[in-house]
């Protein structure tokens, strides 16, 4: 993998993703996620994604948790990211940034093309200098038309990137090689419509 990586100039986000907490078959102890900072190191990842298990399965404190992960990473180079869930006990941006506040590490936010510009612009200024990166659904981009979308990123300070993931890991089961670079270059222009500053786009426009 690391050869194929190196051969074709894709370099790595981001690996994942610890589960912090007490489910049964996914326990998030130092034994059981050394495998994945260790896989992160190899393939030259910059961080590594954590989420709190349902709070209904939640034993042991996310913020103890949390705090360990951040001190195993410095080992393996790599930042860990708190991402916010509904229904765990990080389920709120606030909740997140609490804790990495406390403990250290970063954030990882999904948004959507169904928010607005300055919903997005809020997010981002709240993460501070803890916002590792920004996520995008590879579905809401899918569907994104120029309009809708154009300049929707445009305030992301540009050294945020931005990545495109599934809500659901089985979502790209069955999709073949050439279906899935298709769609790669139409998120590609997409993403970069929406990061295009109003002022850029008009200027654009009047050039034409």
């Amino acid at each position: 993998m690391v050869d194929h990586l190196l051969a074709s100039r894709v370099s790595v986000l981001d690996i994942g993703r610890v589960e912090l907490g007490d489910l049964p078959d996914a326990v998030a102890t130092t034994e059981s996620y050394r495998g994945v900072l260790d896989l992160g190191t190899r393939l030259g990842a910059h961080f590594v994604t954590a989420a709190a298990v349902p709070s209904a399965q939640q034993v042991t404190d996310v913020v103890d948790l949390f705090g360990q992960l951040v001190l195993d990473c410095d080992a393996y180079q790599l930042i860990p990211l708190l991402v916010p869930q509904p229904d765990t006990a990080v389920a709120t941006l606030g909740d997140a940034l609490e804790i990495v506040r406390r403990v250290g590490g970063g954030l990882m936010i999904n948004v959507s093309t169904a928010q607005t510009a300055f919903e997005i612009e809020c997010l981002v200024m709240d993460a501070g200098n803890h916002l590792g990166y920004l996520r995008m659904l590879a579905t809401d981009l899918d569907a994104a038309s120029d309009d809708a979308v154009a300049g929707l990123l445009a305030t992301v300070p540009v050294h945020v990137p931005i990545a495109v993931g599934s809500a659901v890991r089985s979502e790209s089961r069955g999709t073949s090689s050439g279906d899935l670079l298709d769609r790669a270059r139409g998120w590609y222009r997409t993403i970069d419509i929406m990061l295009e500053h109003p002022r850029a786009r008009a200027e654009r426009k009047r050039r034409r």
